[in-house]
């Protein structure tokens, strides 16, 4: 069977992660030969200041669209990208027009620049985080603390930003520069720990037995688009918008991890606990089926 064409928005969705690919790699390359060569002029940073300001605009637009593509908060995604467009166009501005610009209007350009970024940035990022499945109150807790972590760093920077002209002391402007620094610290710490945690939880929590969830197929609509089709279970792709499906099927257990599949009668073997009527075994079509010899898991 030939492979569908991908729609628009995921030919774009894969447009803007190629290019998000290509720019980092281009930053990298230019950061090397400019060290390498201690080529020191003012193109020079200008040019790799433009490629660092393009990775993180792309960043957020992957970052954005996957969440998009999942049909999750969209108008804060949206504003996650005009904010991040609007931010990246006033600091390329600056960066590129410099000599044109008053010092004045650098500043506030500047300012309403990195607001709009750090916006975007942060938007992008609870965005994705809302995303992550959190299998203990211990994770969903420093899941939370780390969106809490993301917000009041980008709260204390933008104060530092507005308000410095205004600071009649230099300890009130230290004093928020270390808070945005340690805030950023604990984001940075969270946002690696959490998905890396969220991941090993539910592995740990991934039945490893198959029994008849690893050989079902189930006819569903996909969420997205609409196509009907047929899937088996666990991690899958629709065939035709391709967006990723996690199909799960609960099979009864007992309270010791005993698989009840196919067992006949009202106790677990292994424990010895009572097994529900709703939990026992009725056979294909509500006839019991023959006794399971050995260990069924």
């Amino acid at each position: 069977m030939s492979r569908p064409r991908p729609t628009l928005a995921e030919g774009l969705y894969r447009i803007v992660v190629g290019c998000l690919l290509a720019l980092i790699a281009s930053t990298v390359l230019i950061g090397v030969v400019f060290f390498a060569l201690d080529y020191d002029s003012d193109l020079a940073g200008r040019v790799f200041g433009s490629a660092c300001l393009s990775v993180l605009a792309f960043g957020v637009f992957v970052a954005t669209g996957t969440v998009l593509r999942r049909r999750r908060v969209r108008p804060a995604m949206v504003i996650s990208i005009a904010s991040t467009i609007i931010g990246t166009t006033g600091a390329f501005l600056v960066i590129w027009y410099e000599s044109t610009l008053t010092w004045s209007t650098q500043e506030r350009v500047i300012q309403i620049a990195i607001t709009l970024l750090i916006l975007g940035v942060a938007l992008a990022h609870t965005g994705i985080f809302s995303l992550i499945r959190t299998h203990s109150r211990l994770l969903f807790w420093v899941k939370s603390a780390t969106t809490v972590c993301l917000w009041g760093a980008g709260t204390a920077l933008v104060l530092t930003f507005w308000l410095a002209d205004l600071m009649g002391s230099m300890r009130v402007f230290m004093a928020l520069v270390i808070t945005s620094g340690l805030l950023s610290l604990a984001t940075l710490v969270g946002t690696v720990v959490v998905p890396l945690a969220a991941v090993s939880q539910a592995n740990r929590e991934t039945d490893p037995v198959e029994s008849v969830a690893s050989r079902l197929t189930i006819r569903l609509e996909c969420p997205d688009c609409g196509t009907r089709q047929t899937l088996g279970t666990g991690a899958v792709r629709c065939v035709s918008c391709r967006a990723s499906l996690l199909i799960e099927v609960e099979e009864p257990r007992c309270k010791c991890g005993y698989l009840f599949y196919r067992l006949v009668g009202d106790q677990c073997p292994e424990c010895g606990r009572a097994i529900p009527p709703e939990e026992r075994w009725a056979g294909l079509g509500g006839e019991a089926a023959d006794p399971v010899v050995g260990d069924p898991r």
